[in-house]
């Protein structure tokens, strides 16, 4: 019930700051949140620069060659910021966090099944990648941090309509826990 709390709070939080343009500092709510969810004395270093990770920092650290992106699912929008060498951004999609959870539940069941431009998978490449595609050029590395239901999505599986291919066929993918 307390980790449901943080969420709700940290979930609010983060909607005020990207309604009122302000992503950067929603980008640090959404880490501040997981670590107040996941790690049992983070309210004894949420003031640590070193506890919530920053866009600044991401790109300093990240090989020229890769592309970050985190998402926050929230009730009615996927958010996500993406960060490479070449500058960060958020992006914003209206989506329902059900319509995602249930695209999620039939990618999960078609995997391993006959790919199409019509499967859950394409969809999900759709909504979770082709918003920053343009952003990947020259990039050989995805590291993706997902959120809630996103975590059962192997993003490496998801299908390019557009290309043709699988995620994998084009990028190393990386799944982390948090930035």
């Amino acid at each position: 019930m307390l980790y449901e709390t943080v969420e709700r709070v940290f979930d609010a939080k983060v909607r005020i700051e990207l309604g009122n343009k302000r992503s950067d500092s929603a980008f640090a709510y959404l880490e501040r949140g997981r670590v107040a969810a996941w790690a049992p004395d983070a309210r004894l270093r949420l003031g640590s620069e070193r506890t919530a990770g920053s866009l600044t920092r991401i790109r300093e650290l990240l090989p020229a060659d890769a592309l970050f992106v985190e998402y926050a699912l929230l009730p009615d929008t996927l958010a996500m910021w993406i960060a490479s060498s070449r500058g960060s951004r958020a992006y914003a999609v209206a989506v329902r966090r059900d319509s995602v959870a249930q695209l999620v539940d039939r990618f999960t069941r078609e995997m391993g099944g006959p790919t199409d431009t019509t499967s859950a998978g394409a969809r999900l490449f759709d909504l979770l990648v082709a918003p920053f595609a343009s952003e990947l050029a020259g990039d050989r590395e995805i590291v993706v941090v997902p959120d809630r239901e996103l975590a059962r999505v192997p993003f490496a599986a998801l299908w390019n309509r557009a290309t043709g291919r699988y995620v994998l066929q084009d990028y190393r993918v990386r799944t982390l826990p948090s930035a």
